[in-house]
């Protein structure tokens, strides 16, 4: 039997990983945000500074010592140590506590000099990484507002958290970037992302993502995360970070996302018109893992099957292939990787490319890959919770009930407001990935919810209803026994002056002892009456 073609190594690669959740507070979401980026976690504009302030002491005392050397030997010299953004001189007198943990492993030096100066550019590579994080996300918001509409950006807000590094199972190290996506109607999205470089694909095709990390590197010295946490429970420690603040309540939801994008790997098609079915096989056991692979076993007739069924529609060299349960697959073909690669040589005027140019357009590449999905990713885990929301915690009052079903239509218009000025593509893209993820959007267990609780609501609708005509009963027997008694004597007295030749001979003694009995015998029959309304009632309503 042929061997199958395999996709072994992903030579360039990203993982976006979204996790849903919902604040559960009366903050204002201006005051919602300000708190996420303040906390712990929040990356906020001072750790850029602090950063370069723990890079510049460091050098200002390796400078001095560099002085003293030079000093016992009888010579001068004079190093400053200078931010050239601001012209701060650093010293080490003015050296304050460390934030970050510096790497010389991570430091680029570049030497210029002049007739009596010597000047040395040092770049710290880890901090330039998280500069070109931030211009990246600013791109894509700009590319996002012109696909997804001013609507979809003015209600959000995203907020950097706190990266760490990881070191994958190829020896690459690497920042795993972290982010709040939160809505206006306190829903949200706890969003982690990070680049996949000389990849074996093993650790997808068993389902295992945790293997793709050796280890992940606190490098902040004010954070106190585990060094073995497992990248699957990394998500939970930024949660928890949050949680700390009192006046936050995080109600998490358990239907993660993952979109894994493949820019540059093994077998990859030069047209996704004809790929073959050795490399559908490959997609196969990736989006559908784990798949068992047996000796002389093919997949592939259900690859070919699975890909033409779940796909979306082709976009120029881009296929997104769907996880019935959730989650995507995204790859390119090498038409469209080339076309990329010449468009860059032409901007830059160069005829060749280094490992920096490389992977700068695969990051460029990968980026708009998620940005041509991610609304469409949002909106969905957005009904998904608002679903989720609706029957979270079964044993809340009616009240309570009332007020989740009204919260519930709330949402669904947000929803649809967020929908209003996208993209006609996007919408069909939403409805599309709907229809293609069954498993995950459960049209008909989230209709079946919908069904139970309006009959939870009816139910209890109707025992407040009987409730409301048992009191009147009850007032009504109140009434009787308060007042009836002297309006059934009344009515004898009338009675017998009407009928005063038949009962002529009744004296006051035996009307009195009359009314006395016909009111024993009405409140008797009143009691049986509310009595059986009572528990017929107990017996056919629902209530809490």
């Amino acid at each position: 039997m042929k061997k199958r073609k395999n996709i072994d190594v992903i030579k360039y690669g990203e993982l976006h990983m979204y996790y849903p959740i919902k604040f559960n507070t009366k903050l204002q979401f201006s005051e919602l945000c300000d708190i996420i980026y303040q906390s712990k976690v929040g990356y906020n504009d001072d750790y850029h500074q602090k950063i370069l302030d723990d890079m510049g002491s460091s050098l200002a005392e390796t400078a001095e010592e560099i002085q003293n050397l030079f000093e016992s030997h009888g010579d001068k010299i004079k190093i400053n140590v200078t931010n050239p953004e601001t012209n701060y001189i650093y010293n080490t007198e003015n050296k304050n506590q460390q934030w970050y943990e510096l790497n010389g492993d991570n430091i680029k030096i570049e030497i210029t000099e002049s007739e009596s100066s010597v000047f040395t550019k040092i770049t710290n590579m880890e901090l330039e990484a998280l500069q070109e994080r931030d211009l990246r996300i600013q791109k894509e918001l700009e590319v996002c507002s012109r696909i997804c509409g001013k609507s979809f950006l003015e209600y959000q807000s995203r907020i950097p958290l706190i990266p760490f590094k990881m070191k994958l199972i190829s020896g690459e190290i690497i920042w795993i970037q972290a982010m709040i996506i939160i809505f206006r109607n306190k829903m949200g999205l706890l969003k982690l992302n990070f680049p996949l470089i000389n990849i074996n694909t093993k650790s997808f095709k068993e389902y295992n993502i945790d293997s793709l990390v050796i280890e992940i590197d606190n490098c902040w010295k004010n954070m106190d995360i585990d060094k073995n946490v497992k990248l699957s429970e990394l998500y939970s420690y930024y949660l928890e970070k949050l949680f700390e603040n009192k006046k936050l309540e995080i109600i998490k939801y358990d239907d993660s996302f993952n979109n894994l994008i493949l820019v540059d790997y093994d077998g990859i098609p030069k047209q996704l018109n004809h790929i073959s079915k050795d490399i559908q096989e490959e997609f196969f056991r990736i989006v559908c893992a784990p798949v068992p692979d047996y000796p002389y076993t093919s997949y592939s007739k259900d690859a070919v099957e699975y890909i033409k069924k779940f796909s979306l529609k082709q976009q120029h060299g881009i296929k997104y292939i769907l996880k019935n349960n959730g989650g995507v697959l995204s790859v390119i073909d090498k038409n469209l990787q080339t076309f990329y690669l010449q468009q860059f040589k032409k901007e830059k005027n160069v005829e060749t490319l280094d490992n920096n140019d490389y992977m700068y357009i695969c990051s460029e590449l990968a980026s708009n890959i998620n940005v041509n999905i991610e609304m469409s990713i949002l909106i969905i885990m957005l009904k998904k919770s608002n679903e989720l929301n609706n029957i979270y915690n079964k044993l809340y009052t009616t009240k309570e009930l009332y007020k989740i079903r009204r919260e519930y239509y709330q949402n669904i218009l947000f929803i649809n407001e967020l929908q209003r000025t996208c993209y006609g593509s996007v919408i069909e893209q939403i409805s599309e990935m709907e229809e293609k993820m069954p498993l995950y959007c459960n049209a008909s267990i989230n209709e079946s919810n919908q069904i139970a609780l309006d009959n939870i609501l009816k139910g209890d609708q109707q025992y407040r209803s009987d409730n409301l005509l048992n009191f009147i009963s009850i007032g009504s027997f109140i009434f009787t026994l308060v007042f009836g008694l002297p309006s059934i004597y009344e009515a004898l007295k009338i009675l017998q002056k009407t009928l005063q030749c038949t009962l002529k001979n009744v004296d006051s003694i035996s009307m009195e002892k009359l009314s006395v009995t016909l009111w024993i015998i009405l409140c008797v029959l009143i009691v049986i009456k509310v009595f059986r309304k009572s528990s017929s009632s107990h017996k056919g309503g629902v209530h809490n």
